[in-house]
């Protein structure tokens, strides 16, 4: 027969418990301040019925075949963005990278900021600019028998009904010919 010593002590064990478990979910919940649910990632399928943000690409995008990053992005009214982010090759059409990312503005604006630099900082462009390096970089690679990444296509469902024909810009894919960085300084070329 259990004592009452016993009891107490396997009561005692109980409070502990409840107390260790009170204090798990404590740590795991939000600070003050911060928003009160996890945020989730937005499906491509949603996020692709917002209106076109704007897009960025690397300040290199206009000359013969740089290596370029590029984001498409759609916001919705409440703040949330949707993006699709790529590394691309334009001089010899490989996809390097594909994917989407979702939630706040600033953590798009981190995810872009990382992918900057200083030799080639980003700039902003129309979202159709964005459409036709990804789409017109990965058709150039696959007509010279490289592979997308499979993150590819999920990443160009954010285009929605926009692709490569909705702009007017020219890229130039492909390998740079042998001499081309000095007439193109000698002439001042600019894409606009």
């Amino acid at each position: 027969m259990a004592s009452k010593s016993d009891a107490r002590r396997a009561k005692r064990r109980q409070k502990q418990k409840q107390k260790a478990r009170v204090r798990s979910q404590r740590s795991s919940r939000p600070g003050p301040g911060a928003p009160s649910g996890r945020q989730r990632g937005v499906p491509v399928d949603v996020a692709v019925g917002w209106p076109v943000s704007d897009g960025w690409i690397s300040s290199t995008w206009y000359e013969q075949g740089p290596e370029v990053h590029a984001a498409f992005v759609r916001q919705h009214e409440d703040g949330r963005v949707a993006g699709a982010l790529f590394h691309l090759d334009l001089g010899t059409g490989q996809v390097l990278e594909a994917r989407t990312v979702s939630g706040s503005e600033g953590q798009l604006n981190a995810e872009l900021s990382r992918r900057s630099s200083e030799e080639r900082p980003m700039v902003q462009v129309p979202g159709t600019t964005v459409v036709k390096a990804a789409l017109d970089c990965a058709e150039y690679g696959v007509a010279r028998g490289l592979e997308v990444p499979p993150s590819f296509e999920s990443a160009c469902a954010l285009f929605g009904q926009l692709n490569a024909s909705d702009t007017e810009v020219e890229l130039l894919l492909g390998p740079e010919p042998a001499g081309a960085s000095a007439t193109k300084a000698k002439r001042g070329w600019w894409p606009f």
